[in-house]
């Protein structure tokens, strides 16, 4: 169910009035629990994103762009003729980093699956399932660029920018509530892991990675399938 509401209140003054706007999807964030609610974002001393917005939109941006581009990056990949990146440092610790972001959001995934009642929502569900998917995709398309001998992704790189700053308000958010509150949180915890494996992914996208083991139509090709005739 979906409603909005919106509020005409007195301002300080006593005869000024400015608009306070609730929005509410109870099938996505839960019941009761808002997805823009302007008191707690732009009308307080202490503004805040809603939870839901913070594990709907904010989530879903950035993965959403990476698999709206990923075919156009396969596109481009298969027309490559460079061929077969040997392992390198850098491509072994790309992979295993996006599988421990994958780690994480199967763990938190389990996490909220595990927990009973009203304590969480469709959303807590939906939104790990988002990021696992998309960190496979990642670990995909790093495999992908190495056989097709792409040393380095442009698209990555603005995938993990636009995530980081997506999830910037997030964690700023859930560090605040920690203080506010004093309570340990797992989630916090998954988070904070997630966002600096991120940061580390964007740092390393940019550096380039080996150079192919060949390519297609250059002379050490065609020197090695003259010598093969010759066998």
């Amino acid at each position: 169910m979906e409603s909005s509401d919106t509020m005409e209140v007195e301002g300080e003054a006593g005869n000024l009035t400015s608009q306070q706007f609730l929005y509410t999807v109870d099938w996505l964030c839960g019941e009761g629990r808002a997805l823009l609610d302007s008191r707690a974002m732009w009308n307080t001393e202490d503004p805040d994103l809603s939870v839901c917005l913070q594990k709907s939109l904010f989530v879903w941006i950035p993965c959403g762009l990476l698999w709206a581009l990923a075919p156009l990056q396969g596109y481009w990949l298969l027309r490559s003729k460079g061929r077969l990146i040997p392992h390198s440092l850098l491509s072994v610790v790309k992979t295993i980093l996006a599988c421990g972001l994958l780690l994480l959001a199967l763990t938190d995934l389990v996490y909220f699956a595990t927990l009973q009642g009203d304590q969480a929502t469709s959303l807590d569900i939906w939104e790990p399932l988002v990021r696992g998917s998309t960190w496979l995709l990642v670990v995909g398309l790093v495999q992908g660029e190495r056989w097709r001998g792409c040393r380095n992704s442009p698209l990555l790189w603005a995938f993990w920018l636009v995530y980081l700053l997506a999830q910037a308000p997030r964690m700023y958010s859930q560090v605040r509530r920690q203080v506010q509150l004093g309570q340990q949180s797992t989630e916090l915890a998954s988070n904070s892991l997630t966002y600096l494996i991120v940061a580390v992914q964007w740092i390393l996208a940019f550096f380039m990675d080996s150079e192919p083991s060949y390519t297609i139509g250059s002379a050490s090709e065609e020197s090695s399938r003259s010598e093969e005739r010759r066998v």
